[in-house]
């Protein structure tokens, strides 16, 4: 059974944000009902791309892809007897997604869980709720800091195709309603959500801002505010581009036996790329390996690298993704057919979970294909999900949000699990972070001293709780095995195989709590014939095709900045226990699950 199966959910929203909300929680299993305008439909319906010559607004690939498992209704809520029925439709779901500014519907319906997607929030201006996703990408200093390394002489870019925006406020609209429907379950309570897309990518820079903010680093309003010191850089190879990512003595060491170890290498200290990086020396190196990996095939240059501990991945193409072994291995991509546009191959989730698998069971709908069974049915009488046994626990002290009474252990390290831990901590879950005082968190001493005030450690890691426990003794352990028997979450984003050698894999957690949700992050999740490669958002980027789709014409791929990638896939990871919250606390079904995340801990 899927996560959220038997909630229904009302999507009045006609943007990509919204859809991709909507679409995240319906292939999940909620019924998610799509009203839409007569005549045309969702404005989607008529975006590019467009397969095959036709004009019809039945053969947009955009469309098909935001609304699977959707169900459409046609309504035209401008007119008397159409609105109405909205109204009698809306208290029959537990939640309401939609992209403008109104507060109508909430007055209204108090106890159902409305959720508004917009360009700046609700607040803002009525002319800034006109902006696209273009405007909102370059208004929260992303573009102007990509690509990384940037010619000063020329323009900045946007990131990687049309809708970077709304599928990142997509992912976090997503992780809102799942955790209020969380609550709505416990209490019936309803919940105003306001989704601004501009402060949704201003959060994903949380570590850049809060050591510009704490006056640790002085922002020289340039555009490389954001970039890292280091010789990471695209290299182009004798059939495509790879992309290698340095900095520390464990990838030097890797990196010259992987060259050869040429004496031009002995120029350089083995700790120079922690304490004594210069421009001279990343212009050396960078000329030196271009010349060294020009001849070699990406993918055999990769594999011999990473065999080595060296972060360096081929640069993929969106047309290479489908034959990627490790794709085919975590079934990533599934085979849906439309009535219009045939069999194609879908992009699924970025997790495998072991009880309540994401599936697309059905294309998506044509305008208007289910009005007459749901409006024929609003009265009838429908089963509401209950809660079996309640898992919301009275906190010590009431943190306020839709997670409260939710416990988390977090064995999370630098910035994607540290993120996931950060947004279920602002919903409310109490987050409890394990360290061990001999091997602090690596963040902690991020451009600093003071373990305690480190500015890059304290903007990923607010409303957390530490403590303090020596795994490597079987005390901590024990003590830690404690925790966790009272609590609901493990999020993890340790090397592979790493939570098992604790004696802490999925099997051996169960045994601790049976109901308990594990939530692994990794770079390619925990197997698959590329589970044992390692790299860092730039890395992932590269693999998953975005970084091939940001450049200048006729140039080299040059990817987003070096900073964009890990808090987005934190968000992913965060949504992943949130949603999974519901099925456990469910009638319907009480289990547990695994989530694995595609991340890997860049150590």
């Amino acid at each position: 059974m899927s996560a959220l199966s038997g909630f229904r959910i009302v999507e009045l929203a006609e943007t990509v944000a919204g859809e991709y909300c909507g679409k995240l929680l319906a292939d999940f299993g909620a019924e998610v009902i799509k009203v839409e305008r007569p005549v045309h439909g969702s404005p989607t319906r008529s975006m590019a791309p467009i397969v095959g010559d036709h004009n019809g607004f039945e053969h947009s690939a955009l469309f098909a892809y935001l609304n699977t498992n959707k169900r459409s209704v046609r309504l035209d809520v401008t007119s008397a007897g159409d609105s109405e029925m909205l109204h009698k439709l809306i208290p029959t779901a537990q939640a309401v997604i939609d992209d403008y500014v109104s507060s109508q519907l909430e007055r209204r319906h108090p106890a159902v869980v409305f959720c508004s997607i917009t360009p700046y929030g609700q607040d803002a201006p009525p002319e800034f709720q006109n902006a696209k996703s273009i405007n909102v990408f370059h208004s929260s200093g992303w573009g102007y800091h990509t690509p990384s390394h940037a010619d000063p002489a020329r323009p900045p870019l946007k990131g990687p195709g049309r809708f970077l925006a709304d599928y990142e406020a997509g992912v976090d609209a997503a992780l809102c309603v799942a955790s209020s429907l969380f609550r709505h379950l416990h209490t019936g309570q309803g919940e105003s959500i306001d989704v601004s897309q501009q402060a949704v990518l201003v959060s994903r820079a949380d570590s850049i801002l809060g050591r510009f903010i704490a006056g640790e680093v002085t922002p020289q309003n340039n555009r490389h505010d954001y970039d890292q010191k280091g010789p990471a850089a695209f290299f182009a190879c004798a059939d495509g581009y790879v992309y290698l990512y340095m900095s520390s003595r464990n990838h030097w060491t890797g990196v010259k036996k992987l060259m050869g170890n040429p004496g031009w290498l002995d120029e350089f200290d083995d700790d120079w790329l922690e304490f004594s990086v210069t421009q001279d020396k990343v212009t050396r190196f960078q000329e030196g390996f271009a010349a060294w990996v020009h001849g070699l095939h990406k993918d055999s240059a990769a594999d011999e690298a990473q065999r080595l501990g060296v972060p360096l991945v081929p640069v993929k193409t969106a047309a290479d993704l489908k034959d990627s072994p490790q794709y085919r291995h975590r079934g990533f991509f599934q085979n849906v057919t439309h009535p219009v546009l045939g069999t194609a191959a879908y992009p699924g989730v970025p997790y495998l979970l072991s009880a309540s698998p994401a599936r697309i069971t059905s294309a998506a709908p044509s305008l208007g294909e289910h009005t007459t069974d749901v409006l024929d049915g609003i009265d009838a009488p429908r089963a509401m999900p209950t809660v079996k046994s309640p898992q919301r626990k009275p906190p010590k002290a009431s943190r306020g949000g839709p997670l409260d009474g939710v416990r988390v252990v977090e064995l999370t390290k630098v910035w994607a699990g540290p993120y996931a831990g950060k947004l279920l901590a602002f919903l409310g879950a109490e987050v409890i972070k394990v360290e061990t005082a001999d091997n602090p968190e690596e963040m902690r001493a991020y451009g600093g001293t003071d373990i305690n005030h480190a500015p890059y450690f304290l903007s990923i890691n607010p409303e957390i709780c530490s403590v303090d426990l020596d795994l490597k003794s079987s005390a901590g352990l024990g003590r830690l095995r404690g925790l966790i028997g009272n609590s609901d979450i493990v999020v993890n984003n340790l090397r592979p195989g790493a939570m098992e050698r604790l004696g802490l894999g999925y099997e051996q957690l169960k045994a601790i709590k049976p109901d308990i949700i594990s939530v692994s992050i990794k770079m390619w999740g925990n197997d698959g014939p590329l589970g044992h490669q390692t790299g860092y958002a730039p890395c992932f980027a590269a693999l998953a095709g975005l970084a091939s789709l940001v450049g200048y014409p006729g140039g080299p791929p040059l990817g987003t900045s070096i900073r964009y990638g890990d808090s987005t896939v934190g968000a992913a990871a965060a949504f992943a226990p949130s949603r999974r919250c519901c099925i456990a606390n469910s009638a319907a079904r009480a289990n547990s699950s695994t989530c694995r995340p595609w991340r890997r801990c860049p150590r």
